[in-house]
């Protein structure tokens, strides 16, 4: 893929569909930061050639302009002089030459229309990588929340619904939690009214006299 390639694929990139994906945030994030600072320096050295080409590509225009011109003045002075097959020759060089213009004309105009794309391509990928960098902090945060989210364990709703706080991985918090989970006392007591009527339930009931 060249540069302009490159350039198009993370100018449209969406940074916060390729952050949902990342399996390491903390890592991701700062290489996805490197290759766009990659990039951006490849881009810049691409510009710098390019415009080089461009001037080139420009003086060989005005070359074969000047060759053009002189060829024509060669088959003037030919006719003048009533050398038909000096004149004949003349022309055809300047056909020639005319032809070579064109084409380097046209090369001329594609080199510019790379280099306004390139540059502005740049540009793009320059204030995405700035705005990148200043929510990097932020970014990472939501890499780890979307990571980390999406289910809540039996252990985290009981220690939540009875005030604990779910530590993991704790010696100290598993010790808690399974002090918590054998001591009755811990949990709510069943209310007075309904531990009067499972007693009642277990009095024989007697007919009416």
């Amino acid at each position: 893929m060249g540069i302009l390639g490159r350039l198009s694929r993370l100018i449209k990139s969406n940074v916060n569909d390729v952050i949902d994906s990342m399996q390491d945030p903390a890592k991701e994030i700062d290489q996805m930061i490197r290759d766009m600072e990659d990039s951006a320096r490849q881009a810049r050295t691409e510009v710098a050639q390019s415009l080089a080409g461009e001037k080139l590509q420009l003086k060989r225009v005005e070359s074969l302009t000047a060759e053009a011109g002189t060829w024509e003045e060669h088959a003037m002075r030919a006719v003048q002089a009533g050398d038909d097959a000096l004149a004949k020759e003349a022309l055809r060089r300047k056909a020639e030459k005319d032809a070579d213009r064109l084409a380097a004309e046209k090369a001329l105009q594609e080199q510019r229309v790379y280099v306004d794309q390139l540059t502005a391509g740049l540009k793009t990928l320059d204030a995405r990588l700035k705005d990148v960098k200043a929510r990097q902090g932020t970014l990472r945060q939501k890499a780890r929340a979307n990571k980390s989210g999406g289910s809540t364990s039996a252990k985290t709703l009981v220690c939540t619904a009875i005030g604990m706080s779910p530590a993991k991985n704790s010696p100290a918090s598993t010790s808690s939690w399974k002090a918590m989970a054998t001591s009755p006392g811990n949990f709510p007591r069943t209310p007075r009214w309904l531990t009067t009527m499972n007693i009642w339930k277990t009095i024989p009931r007697f007919g009416t006299i």
